[in-house]
């Protein structure tokens, strides 16, 4: 994977990023600090770019959408595990 590629996914990262930050201006309900930020910032990252390698390394369409949706699952699971904590 090159840098120009890695760097296009921190800037949609941080574009999505924006959607957060600015709702906390609009509204009280949406309160993230710092650490908020970086996590999520870091979750999309690893996303974008494992969702990249599975696209460039896997040969097979149905086993590379088959891994792409087991990736995206457990990105999900852990996102609202985070934002509401169902396990605990």
């Amino acid at each position: 994977m090159n840098l120009k590629r890695i760097f296009r996914h921190f800037l949609v990262v941080l574009l999505l990023l924006l959607i957060p930050l600015m709702a906390m201006q609009i509204t009280d309900q949406v309160n993230w600090s710092l650490i908020d930020f970086l996590v999520m910032m870091t979750l999309l990252m690893s996303v974008f770019i494992g969702v990249d390698m599975i696209w460039q390394k896997v040969p097979n369409k149905s086993k590379r959408f088959g891994l792409i949706a087991i990736f995206l699952l457990i990105f999900f699971m852990i996102w609202v595990e985070l934002a509401v904590g169902i396990l605990d």
